[in-house]
């Protein structure tokens, strides 16, 4: 079990690791309501996001609860509660996949305003001076070469350990100015206990999907070649 602290501030639940205090609490909700900034990434792999700095934890991202689809033509950030809010998973798979041995960001909490009509907000550290593997490797063809057999590493881990992050593509593949890889965006992620073949089909066709939709190099399929 995660040992998720919950607080309650005004109308928002609160989720983290540590005790949220007041003034971190109040920063985030004057955020939490103002617009977001859209992505212009390829394969926009960030989604909704707001950036600052909050106090104690430094360079933050806020993540928007948003919906895909049609649907977001209408609703595009109010869900209806049916179980875990998918910013709560996002957050405890997260921690899960930390431990497991694969590079993610560091969540610092997650929030939701409404019962059973609700919005909601994922808080994690920011992923200083990187960009989408996706954008790398559509300039730098050498530097994409150098990131793939870690990429491949880090895939291996989640299909040995059962994690199924559902949309795993260059556009949720982070890299920093240090080569060094991060992946994001786990809030479809769950465990997958059909077997490691299956599981690493299901990833390798989302993933070559995607590079044929966008017209990325080939050379990113290689991450599937290269003894996963």
């Amino acid at each position: 079990m995660i040992p998720i602290i919950t607080q309650k501030y005004k109308s928002y639940s609160f989720g983290s690791l540590s005790v949220l205090n007041h003034s971190q609490l109040e920063t985030l909700i004057k955020i939490f309501d103002e617009p977001n900034d859209k992505t212009d990434a390829v394969l926009g792999g960030r989604g909704s996001i707001k950036r600052l700095d909050l106090d104690g934890f430094g360079p933050v991202i806020i993540k928007y609860n948003t919906r895909g689809g049609l649907i977001r033509l209408f609703i595009e950030r109010t869900y209806v509660r049916t179980g875990k809010p998918c910013n709560r998973i996002e957050f405890e798979q997260l921690i899960n996949a930390s431990k497991l041995g694969v590079n993610v960001p560091e969540p610092v909490a997650f929030a939701t305003k409404g019962s059973l009509f609700y919005r909601g907000w994922l808080v994690i550290k920011e992923i200083k001076n990187s960009e989408t593997l996706a954008s790398v490797s559509l300039k730098d063809e050498d530097r994409t070469d150098q990131l793939l057999n870690e990429i491949t590493r880090q895939i291996s881990i989640l299909i040995d350990s059962g994690l199924y992050h559902v949309d795993l593509h260059p556009g949720n593949i982070l890299v920093n100015d240090n080569n060094e890889i991060f992946i994001i965006d786990f809030h479809k992620a769950r465990v997958f206990n059909a077997g490691k073949e299956i599981l690493k089909d299901k990833y390798f066709t989302r993933w070559k999907r995607a590079i044929k939709k966008h017209r990325l190099p080939e050379t990113l399929n290689e991450v599937f070649s290269k003894g996963l």
